[in-house]
């Protein structure tokens, strides 16, 4: 036959070696997990693609041991040296290990999308908890797709096919699921507000073993500044004088204060813009982000949704701004409302000093509860993560121990 060229027989060939000699993963995926039955009580979680515990899905697995459920928690770490709590089980992410475990789980609880579920079984369940929570300033997905490459669009859009239930923490973050996350008509928003934000409820005394932990005990005013990445890794954004802020804050409220610095993950490499000691502290690397937002007093941002965390506490948050239009122009577009937010707004480092210098906290708090009744309208009440492992329950048919 004349089809049966050299050419076309070699293309078959090396077709078939790409998928299924070479990868292992694809063999396992498409002939050895469709023969293997889901385990009703396993569920597997994945925070950031394989970076430990954290996030939502921890605050989901911490209740789940809490009410010491009869379930086989496996989580998918990078570093098998990761430190985890008795009751949850490491496996290597990307691992064929992994796959197997995916594929056998009742329920699956990520917080980014992509697409490690790849082949979802009829009867699994599929939790998207959303990395970050708050309001989305800046556009992503749908809203985004001029910035994606085509090949996160077909794993982005791929993903949300298969989500089951989206939690959600305000009105806000609702609206935008809908408008721009491809979402399957079946995929439930719930709207109980993110596990990740119950760390926001702590009482006195636990606040002050977290100040502790983190600056050593001292009486101390804290500053948080936690500005978010570059798409295009432009480092001009960051060029807040960190000096000028404590000296401006020390001066207006006649008290000792320290600056903690936590970067985006995705910006993780410009941490060396900074020079830290005693009063200027690096705590990118800290596990649990909520600690230290509920150990700050203020917060210095500029495009990231944490600055909603900080209002559900009622504390001043500033926006820096430094490179409003070439992160629109090169990295994101903001949503129209990021400009209606109510913060003391500065677009360089000397009207963020006189941003401080002028703050009136009674003017401040009014302006954020109006924005919270009228606009952003939170679900969260500091049981998200008990909202979510009821559903659980009743997913997997399973009460428990009480």
């Amino acid at each position: 036959m004349k089809f049966l060229t050299r050419n076309f027989v070699e293309k078959i060939v090396n077709g078939l070696w790409r998928r299924i000699v070479m990868p292992p993963h694809y063999i396992v995926r498409k002939f050895i997990c469709p023969f293997l039955s889901i385990k009703p009580n396993k569920i597997v979680f994945d925070n950031f693609g394989g970076r430990g515990l954290g996030d939502s899905p921890m605050y989901i697995a911490m209740e789940i041991l809490r009410q010491e459920l009869d379930c086989d928690l496996v989580w998918l770490v990078r570093n098998m040296k990761e430190p985890m709590p008795k009751g949850i089980r490491k496996v290597k992410f990307n691992s064929i290990r992994s796959i197997i475990e995916i594929c056998t789980s009742k329920v699956w609880i990520d917080n980014v999308k992509n697409g490690i579920l790849e082949d979802k079984k009829k009867g699994q369940y599929y939790i998207q908890t959303w990395h970050g929570g708050g309001v989305l300033l800046k556009h992503v997905e749908k809203a985004a797709i001029d910035t994606l490459t085509d090949f996160d669009i077909k794993i982005t859009m791929n993903d949300s096919t298969k989500i089951d239930l989206i939690l959600s923490d305000n009105q806000i973050i609702s609206d935008d699921y809908k408008e721009n996350f491809w979402l399957p008509p079946a995929c439930e928003i719930f709207e109980h507000g993110m596990p990740c934000k119950d760390g926001l409820y702590r009482t006195q005394d636990e606040i002050l073993s977290i100040k502790n932990k983190i600056i050593g005990g001292k009486n101390v005013g804290i500053a948080l500044y936690a500005p978010t990445f570059r798409d295009d890794n432009t480092y001009e954004g960051y060029g807040i004088n960190l000096e000028q802020v404590l000296n401006k804050l020390e001066r207006k409220t006649k008290r000792e204060w320290v600056i903690l610095v936590r970067l985006h993950p995705a910006a993780l490499k410009l941490s060396n813009l900074f020079s830290y000691g005693s009063k200027i502290i690096n705590v990118t690397n800290y596990s649990n982000p909520m600690d230290i937002v509920v150990a700050s007093d203020m917060l210095i941002t500029d495009y990231s949704s944490i600055s909603s965390d900080f209002l559900i506490l009622n504390k001043p948050v500033f926006i820096l701004a430094l490179d409003l239009n070439h992160y629109q122009t090169h990295c994101r577009k903001l949503h129209p409302y990021y400009f209606s937010l109510p913060y003391p707004f500065a677009y360089s480092n000397e009207e963020l000093l006189d941003a401080i210098e002028n703050f009136d906290r009674e003017k401040y708090l009014e302006k954020t509860e109006d924005y919270k009744r009228n606009f952003l309208k939170p679900f969260g009440d500091g049981h998200a993560s008990e909202h979510v492992v009821s559903r659980i329950k009743q997913v997997i048919g399973f009460n428990g121990k009480e």
